[in-house]
């Protein structure tokens, strides 16, 4: 990226650090916090402890997915599945989102406490490149490279930070993907946008919203902006299979995406109504997620920006997620992180995206 982006990086960086240095003073300074682990998933907690040797500090309830990351990091190739992936509550549906737990564990070279830390540092390196990307992405639109910093402001980032999740990676390259086509470097955007299919499945979506709207703005019709993702993604997933299949039954990786996900449109949201009620405060945050939501449909519908493209189909997932996902306002923040990043951008634009290939 142009030399004009990377302050913005570097403070999207020092935000997401200040932000994970806050977690752990809350933890009494241990790290180990990060890893979200769960007082009430005793399997997850006695392999982080066994394989660190030494007391980890948990959370309430399960946790989250900073401790299914841990394991995966630990072996990103599994190739050792009874010692490390039978720790997983859904190891193929946790297994198919590698890159992250694979570039934290040193692609399987570094032990565990390195390994630990490594999940912290790729996702504050991930801060830093979201936030540089998105910046690219305000400028091409005509805004300040600094609208940048909404990237790791964003209530999806930061829930991500929190856990350790993947999901800062999966938008960091899914928007550097973005960023990467627009300045004519297609080969690279094409490698982002799969990057960010392996950190996270869902963003198959942004990529082929990018691939219509490459094909919409003149850039010619590129199906490799899909193909490539989704050829990388089905590939891996055919070699989880072989890998755990001593380990795992279909009906096990089936549940992964039945509890995330309802063919029936609006059940998860008329289902977890009835929570949001009982909690005032989470039920402000769910209006203000909503609102979000509702003001990005209203505007994406006749805006030609890029970044709209990529993001409108989270719009349309949302409707099909379920009551587990919608329940709590960090998890849809989650499963919908692009929307709050495509929003503020097209908010503040001042040219389509396409009319600006050339700055």
């Amino acid at each position: 990226m142009k030399s004009g982006l990377w302050p913005v990086g570097i403070v999207g960086g020092l935000i997401a650090t200040c932000y994970v240095v806050l977690v752990m003073s809350g933890a009494d300074w241990n790290p180990t916090v990060m890893l979200a682990e769960g007082v009430a998933a005793p399997a997850q907690l006695e392999y982080a402890e066994r394989t660190l040797e030494r007391p980890v500090a948990t959370r309430a309830a399960l946790g989250h997915d900073g401790k299914f990351f841990f394991i995966l990091a630990n072996d990103p190739w599994l190739l050792d599945p009874e010692n490390h992936a039978s720790f997983l509550d859904l190891p193929s549906y946790r297994s198919q989102r590698m890159l992250y737990p694979l570039l934290a564990g040193g692609f399987g070279l570094l032990t565990a406490i390195p390994t630990m830390w490594g999940l912290v540092v790729v996702n504050v390196i991930a801060a830093g490149l979201g936030s540089s990307a998105t910046g690219g992405i305000a400028r091409l639109l005509g805004a300040s490279r600094w609208l940048g910093l909404v990237f790791v402001v964003s209530p999806g980032v930061i829930a991500e930070l929190d856990i350790s999740g993947a999901g800062t990676l999966a938008l960091a390259l899914a928007l550097a993907g973005l960023w990467l086509l627009v300045k004519g470097r297609s080969a690279w955007a094409v490698t982002a946008l799969t990057g960010a299919v392996l950190a996270r499945e869902t963003m198959i979506l942004f990529a082929a919203g990018l691939c219509l709207w490459a094909w919409k703005a003149r850039y010619s019709f590129r199906p490799a902006l899909l193909g490539v993702p989704a050829a990388a993604a089905i590939g891996w997933r055919l070699y989880i299979g072989s890998r755990l299949s001593s380990i795992e039954t279909t009906a096990t990786t089936a549940e992964g995406l039945s509890r995330n996900f309802d063919l029936v449109p609006l059940r998860g949201v008329l289902d977890a109504s009835a929570v949001w009620t009982q909690n005032q405060t989470k039920l402000l945050w769910v209006l203000c997620l909503v609102a979000m939501l509702a003001l990005f449909a209203r505007r994406a519908w006749r805006s030609l920006a890029g970044i709209t493209w990529g993001a409108w189909p989270f719009a349309l997932l949302s409707i099909f997620l379920s009551v587990v996902v919608w329940l709590e306002p960090f998890d849809i923040a989650r499963a919908i992180a692009p929307i709050f990043i495509a929003y503020p951008l097209i908010l503040f634009a001042k040219v389509p995206i396409e009319e600006s290939k050339s700055k």
